[in-house]
């Protein structure tokens, strides 16, 4: 096969454990050093790997056949970007036979999304293996996900910006020129301005554009994932700059998770502030080694004072096939970003929020569960009611953080008003609240908050009001399996539960 594909090697990176180290200390907001971040240049010098392993990697593809021309480094050296056919692509790693894919279920954006995969298990020589942790774009499938948009449904109140802002109790606008915030899409979801600057109209919310496109974006083909996204984290932090950042591939054969790691690494001091991203996997489907790392590259983006934000998801606690356990979502998993969970919107005044059953949580099976969480997650697991212990790792890092409005979210796309569901909703909204700080704070002279876990659930305590906590509503049973209830303080659905912003601009600004 004569398609051209990358291949990603992930090189092993030096000092993790000074780097776990500052990364807690800096995110720790009981820590002197809490807020003392470190610039792209600081941080690379720690992780930069050794001349050893560059050089060996680098030697090994010379003998090979590949030229300078075919390979780039990340700009400090921790990934190595291979661009070759198939046919060198399979010498380099065994010999193993690539296959192509296509999604089994087509869309607009997917249609033409053709993958170069390998069933076997890779190899590579054990003089090189010794200085990668993974090869990315050779077994790995991107899991496409499929929002349909709706008419406005009556079975719950239609969630719209300025419903945000009254149940959220938000009216502040950013005015700092140095905030920056972010959505970040894969796989051919692309926005329109058209459709953004109607929705702004519509919804009276101040009109502005996108102030930067990183990588493609198709007007005329635009994705509800993606409109949906732009206009929540505009319609909710008005005149806060906005990225937005779309990882299509430049190949077939990319990985585009991965493809948007690298490419927010090499980013630097110039990444924004607050990163959205609605995209998840099920915890069990990619390698610990893959997760591990992705999870050293979060904490990375953390310890340069920028946050995180995922969606956990829309299966609930997530069922297995044999419905005796649960599956839970990655990369929401992670102990190193802010998962948000769903809630619903019964009525705005009186206000009334429930849990929504779709929402995932539950806890990791790869990841214990950090400090940061254990006294909030260890009061809901000494209650009653909730699903076997043998369903689930009692020990694991728990999902969500936090929680949003998950359904009857209405957007404008392609000219027409409709209603979308899902924590694809919740992650922009949430994350806009963050922007919202931030530019407070930066306004101030302070830094920015960077990873959020510790200081949210260290202050919840001292300032309760920081959350609405949502007590009420279905377990997120799924399918065969059972689910977790909401309760008083954290839980599995909804976590911490919905932003107060007067409680968490007291907090955290």
């Amino acid at each position: 096969m004569d398609q051209k594909i990358d291949l990603i090697f992930a090189i092993k990176q030096q000092n993790l454990d000074l780097l776990d180290k500052i990364f807690w200390e800096v995110s720790d907001p009981d820590s002197p050093e809490y807020g003392k971040f470190l610039t792209a240049e600081q941080l690379g010098k720690l992780i930069r790997p050794k001349d050893e392993s560059i050089d060996t990697i680098l030697k090994w593809l010379h003998q090979q056949g590949v030229s300078a021309k075919s390979y780039r480094f990340t700009p400090h050296k921790e990934f190595l970007k291979v661009f070759v056919d198939v046919a060198k692509a399979s010498e380099l790693l065994g010999g193993i036979k690539f296959h192509y894919f296509s999604p089994a279920v087509k869309t607009a954006s997917t249609s033409r999304l053709r993958l170069a995969r390998s069933l076997d298990a890779y190899s590579l020589p054990a003089e090189v293996a010794a200085h990668v942790d993974f090869v990315g774009g050779v077994a790995r499938l991107p899991k496409i996900k499929t929002m349909k948009v709706t008419p406005l449904s009556n079975q719950y109140s239609a969630v719209t910006p300025s419903v945000i802002k009254q149940a959220f109790n938000i009216t502040a606008v950013g005015s700092s020129s140095k905030n920056l915030q972010s959505v970040n899409q894969f796989l051919g979801q692309f926005f329109s301005p058209a459709d953004l600057t109607s929705f702004q109209q519509q919804f009276n919310v101040p009109v502005q554009s996108v102030s930067k496109v990183y990588g493609p974006n198709v007007p005329s083909n635009p994705g509800v994932e993606a409109a949906l996204d732009i206009e929540y984290i505009m319609g909710v932090a008005n005149n806060i700059p906005t990225w937005f950042i779309s990882t299509g591939g430049e190949h077939e054969g990319q990985e585009p998770f991965l493809e948007w790691i690298v490419n927010m690494t090499s980013l630097g001091n110039a990444a924004p502030y607050v990163f959205s991203v609605s995209y998840g996997d099920v915890e069990s489907s990619i390698t610990m080694s893959y997760a591990t790392r992705v999870s050293t590259e979060f904490q990375k983006i953390g310890i340069t004072g920028r946050s995180v934000i995922y969606a956990s998801g829309d299966d609930g606690a997530g069922c297995s096939s044999s419905c005796n356990s649960f599956e839970p979502n990655w990369p929401a998993s992670s102990p190193f970003v802010t998962a948000v969970g769903g809630t619903v919107l019964g009525s705005i005044s009186p206000l009334s929020i429930q849990s929504d059953a779709i929402s995932s949580g539950g806890f990791s099976n790869y990841f214990r569960r950090p400090s940061y969480q254990a006294n909030a997650v260890n009061r809901y697991l000494s209650q009653s009611g909730l699903p076997q212990p043998s369903f689930y790792n009692v020990q694991g890092r728990a999902i969500p953080d936090v929680s949003s409005f998950s359904e009857n979210v209405v957007i404008v796309y392609q000219g027409g008003q409709f209603g979308v569901g899902g924590t694809s909703c919740a992650a922009p909204v949430f994350s806009a609240i963050i922007a919202l700080i931030n530019d407070e704070r930066l306004q101030n002279g302070k830094s920015t908050l960077g990873f959020l876990n510790p200081i949210l659930y260290s202050k919840v305590t001292q300032f309760p009001s920081m959350f609405l906590d949502i007590t009420t509503g279905p377990t997120n049973a799924d399918g065969c399996c059972p689910g977790f209830p909401p309760t008083v303080g954290w839980d599995a659905v909804t976590g911490l539960g919905v932003p107060n912003y007067p409680g968490m601009r007291a907090a955290l600004a």
